[in-house]
Formats: C-alpha cells, sequence, structure tokens
C-alpha cells in the first residue's frame, strides 16, 4: 500500500527517534524496510519517495518542521509547534539523568532558576563517567559537522549557559543570527561587532535579544554572536544537550561529561581519561591534523590543508579547498587554545601537552625533546665533517717524513709490531715495514704512503708488489691522502699476485679518529625524557603502610 505524505513522514519522524542520532534519507528508508514498516517498496524506490516528501516538507512547512536538515543528513527539530515528550524507554542519555527523578534533586533544579550573572556555575550538576567514547565509541565515523570550529572553552561556555533555557527562545535567536547574518553576508556590509550591544539592539528583538546579551556578557565576552551557530552545531551534533518535557534545553549525560573532563583534568583538559572529548576530536579530524603534525614534525598551514585533504579523501570524506582551509584554520586555532599545537615561524608543530594526548590515545609518540636531540644528532654529524676535513687539509701540509712518522703511530695503535721506517732514499718504493699477527703466524708487511692530491695509478702498486721478495714480506699495503684508479682497485687482489691493501684519504682520516690520534674525543651528557614515568607514575607495586589497631 503506498503511503502518504503525512503517514510517510510520521514513519521518518518514528525512526530518528529510535535511532536517536542524524540519518540520511536512504538510511532511514533501509531501517524502514527492515523493520517492514514499509513493505510493498524496493530501497532505490522508497529512498526517491523519501527525498520528494521530504522536500515538500520543507518547502511547505520551513522552520515549523519537526526536522532538521544538515548537509544530507537528517534530524529531529523540536522547536515551532511540534513540543518535545521524551521517550523514557530508548532516551537512555537524557532520560536517566535529567528527565528522571533526578531532576527533582535540589542540585539539579537549582540550575534552572540560578542568577543570570551565575549561570556559568556547574558544580551542583552530578558528576558522571560516562561519555561519548565510552557510549558511542562502536559508532566511530568522521563526522566534520561543522567548517569553521569553535574553541573548546566557547562550547563549554555554552553548555554552562544555555543550561535551562527555553528551546524556542534559544531557535529563535539562532533563527534571528542566520537571517542577519545572512543579510550582511549578501549586502558586503559584515559588522566587526565592535560594539555588541549596539548590535543586538539594532537587530534582535525580545527573547532573542535578552539572551544574547546574556550570553555573551556572561561568557566574560568569550562568545561572539558569530560564534553561537557553530557551538550549538557542535552541541547538536554529539548530542550535548536535549530538550526536557517541559520545553527547557538541558545538559544530558553526554554533556555532563564532557564539562566534567575539563574542569576535573589539569594543562586544558588532558589528564582526565573520560571519553567525551576524545571520541569529538576522532569525528571531527582533530587526531589525524596531529598525527600530520607527529609524521612531519612541523609544517605550514598550506601543506596541513594538502595533506588533510587528502587523507579525508581517502576515508570519504571529499572537501572543496576553500572548506578545508577555513576548516583547518579554526581547528588549529581550537587545538593551539588547547596547548595541544604550537606555531612558530608559520611553522606548526606539536607540543609536549598534544604528544602527550596522541600516545594517550594508543598512539607510539616521542616526547618533544626527541626533536632537539634530533637536531643534536645532527649538529654532531656536522661538526664531525668538520673535524675530517680539517684534518685532510693538516694532512696535506704536513712534512712527508713526519707523515711517514704518523703512518707508524697508526699501525702501532692497530696492532703492527717491529715497525721500522726505511731510509729516505733508495727506499726501493717501501716507507714502513711491519709484522702483524695473523691467526697463530706473524707476517712481514710492507707500507707505501703517498701525499699527493692525484689518484694512485696501476704502476704505482705494480712496484710495491715488485719489491715484496726483497724484504721477505708476504703482502702489502698502500696509504694515500688521495683516492685510487680504477686499475689499481682491480689488481689490488688479482688471482696469483700477493695482495696488496689500499687505504684510501677517507679511510685513513677515519682511522685517525678511530685510535684517536691527532684528534681528542670530547664526552657530553644527554638527557632524553622519557615520559611514560611522568603519565603513569612507578609500574611498581608499593606496599602500603597499615596502622596497627590499638
Amino acid at each position: 500500500m503506498t503511503q502518504s505524505h503525512a503517514s510517510l513522514i510520521s514513519l521518518v519522524i518514528d525512526c530518528l527517534q529510535h535511532s536517536g542520532e542524524a540519518l540520511t534519507s536512504r538510511e532511514i528508508a533501509r531501517r524502514l524496510l527492515n523493520s517492514r514498516t514499509v513493505t510493498d517498496l524496493t530501497l532505490e524506490a522508497l529512498n526517491e519517495r523519501l527525498q520528494v516528501v521530504l522536500k515538500i516538507e520543507y518547502q511547505t512547512r520551513a522552520e515549523a518542521s519537526r526536522l532538521i536538515k544538515r548537509g544530507d543528513q537528517y534530524e529531529l527539530s523540536d522547536s515551532g509547534i511540534y513540543p518535545i515528550l521524551s521517550d523514557r524507554h530508548h532516551d537512555t542519555d537524557f532520560a536517566d539523568d535529567l528527565a528522571s527523578k533526578q531532576l527533582q534533586d535540589q542540585s539539579i533544579s537549582s540550575l534552572n532558576h540560578i542568577p543570570s550573572d551565575q549561570a556559568g556555575d556547574l558544580s551542583s550538576v552530578p558528576k558522571t563517567s560516562s561519555g561519548l567514547g565510552e557510549d558511542q565509541g562502536q559508532k566511530f565515523a568522521l563526522k566534520l559537522s561543522v567548517k569553521v570550529y569553535p574553541l573548546a572553552r566557547q562550547v563549554s561556555a555554552l553548555l554552562r549557559l544555555s543550561h535551562g533555557e527555553r528551546y524556542s527562545v534559544i531557535e529563535s535567536l539562532r533563527r534571528s543570527l542566520r537571517r542577519e547574518l545572512k543579510a550582511e553576508r549578501e549586502s558586503g556590509k559584515l559588522s566587526s561587532f565592535e560594539d555588541t550591544k549596539a548590535w543586538i539592539r539594532a537587530h534582535l528583538i525580545g527573547g532573542s535579544a535578552r539572551l544574547a546579551k546574556r550570553l555573551w556578557e556572561n561568557s566574560g565576552r568569550l562568545l561572539a554572536l558569530e560564534d553561537f551557530e557553530s557551538c550549538w552545531s557542535l552541541i547538536e551534533s554529539y548530542n550535548l544537550m536535549r530538550v526536557c518535557e517541559d520545553g527547557l534545553w538541558r545538559l544530558n549525560r553526554q554533556g555532563v561529561a564532557l564539562l566534567n573532563q575539563e574542569e576535573d583534568s589539569t594543562s586544558k583538559g588532558l589528564s582526565s581519561e573520560k571519553g567525551a572529548l576524545r571520541f569529538i576530536d576522532r569525528a571531527e579530524g582533530m587526531i589525524d591534523i596531529l598525527m600530520l603534525c607527529l609524521e612531519h614534525s612541523q609544517m605550514t598551514q598550506d601543506d596541513l590543508v594538502t595533506y588533510w585533504g587528502q587523507g579525508l579523501r581517502q576515508k570519504g570524506k571529499r572537501r572543496k579547498r576553500a572548506w578545508l582551509i577555513e576548516g583547518l584554520r579554526s581547528r588549529l586555532k581550537h587545538l593551539e587554545d588547547r596547548g595541544l599545537v604550537q606555531k612558530k615561524q608559520d611553522q606548526w608543530r606539536l607540543s609536549e601537552e598534544g604528544l602527550s594526548w596522541l600516545r594517550k590515545d594508543g598512539i607510539q609518540a616521542p616526547s618533544a625533546d626527541q626533536e632537539a636531540l634530533e637536531e643534536l644528532w645532527s649538529a654532531l654529524k656536522k661538526q664531525r665533517d668538520l673535524a675530517k676535513n680539517s684534518i685532510a687539509s693538516l694532512l696535506d701540509q704536513m712534512d712527508p717524513r713526519h707523515f711517514e712518522t704518523l703512518i707508524c703511530e697508526l699501525l702501532e695503535s692497530m696492532g703492527y709490531d717491529d715497525i721500522h721506517l726505511t731510509p729516505s732514499r733508495h727506499d726501493m718504493g717501501v716507507d714502513v715495514i711491519a709484522n702483524i699477527e695473523l691467526g697463530i703466524s706473524s707476517v712481514r708487511e710492507v707500507i707505501q704512503v703517498k701525499r699527493q692530491h692525484r689518484a694512485i695509478h696501476r704502476p704505482i702498486l705494480d712496484a710495491l708488489r715488485g719489491s715484496l721478495h726483497r724484504f721477505e714480506a708476504v703482502r702489502g699495503t698502500l696509504i694515500t691522502t688521495s683516492s685510487f684508479s680504477k686499475g689499481t682497485q682491480e689488481a689490488a687482489f688479482e688471482r696469483g699476485a700477493a695482495p696488496i691493501t689500499l687505504i684510501d684519504g677517507s679511510r685513513l682520516i677515519e682511522l685517525l679518529m678511530e685510535h684517536e690520534l691527532g684528534v681528542k674525543p670530547v664526552q657530553i651528557k644527554l638527557w632524553q625524557v622519557e615520559a611514560k614515568v611522568f603519565e603513569i607514575g612507578s609500574e611498581r607495586e608499593w606496599p602500603l603502610w597499615r596502622f596497627k589497631e590499638n
């Protein structure tokens, strides 16, 4: 049987009430078919019919409709002529805490009548351990509910100050602000809101004007008029408040959990393990932004826009570049205000608090000093290279005989013994003679040193190999401050010929540094932070002192 317009809208409202979350028309159609509420249509046909019916609903009822469309999703609105009655059987987040008998408790009901200058005081709200992370952890999905993302302090202030306000007045204020701000944007005359009181008097009337003025003043002017909508959109997206049976807009369990998380923690909300704020961070792409800063150490805003956009597309969330720029800019401002990131010379990087926030999310993140250590290692490598260059210059300037005696010192440090220099003249191509222990045998080796800039060619190697029998040696070594030609390298270990070891200038400098000849190591002490110790304390089980009873 074909459903009428009114009956389909009624089925949609029932479906959204039981789901407790925003749904697309296709998701609504699937749920109606699965519950066999509708049986005579296919999924595609029902989805198309729902889209037509919902479009007509908006064209005819507009803001009086019980439905709100956000993007391609629909959710319930409780403004206008449709008062909401909380369903105690399935609305557990709200009914268990505020619509139940606890609402009659003095500590809760007193919130409904607190003076406006004390509206931010929620000390009497009972603490709860429940939060979005625990209640909805299995439903996590990247949401990106708002483009211009508010500060955490602004959302908290609006949660406190909106608690106990009449929802119809809040909706009236939101409609008025949207209408007036839209008109200003279209006219190109955007207000600076420098005189907020004057703007409110000029553009708002009645309860909307009084509420706007109270929210602005009682938040310590933290809540600017242009920030109201983004804060309320975020609150609605994550069900932090609900409309009570008496038509008042009140905190529910999830909203209280978010406030408790910020109030109970230190370092701007980082020590609490409740899941409300962490869940929202995941859903709004905050963790992804922090991970980019972790992976790349430091990034410009343009780089973050590019990489963040690529990550969102891989997760099925496509956004235009203009949206990404504004969305990222506001989210970075939010994270900076919480102390999770910091900006230095147009480069964004994680703070120690941001690294700790990731570690508490199960992500392997180093402490903030790791970057300084890496810079230090880079500086040490640079200093080592400078030392090598200095040694190379000094070797070039050495007296030839002094260079030969330095090689003797090096050979002794390497384990050679019975070391002799040959005469300066008529040395037959050999400068040093020494013995080296190879296994259980001691063999004689002849060494020729060449302090020159041009490469060593094969005739020099052949001459050294031809002199081995004159000194009763079985092997030889060529040491130079330059390099060896390809032919020399190939001939060094020719089959059937005595082996000749080749040591070029680079290897010679490394040997001198290794054996501390001409260089002196300078020791420094570094301190690497073990953040785990400060986050979980001691891993030992310390015994408790027990007092003896008298």
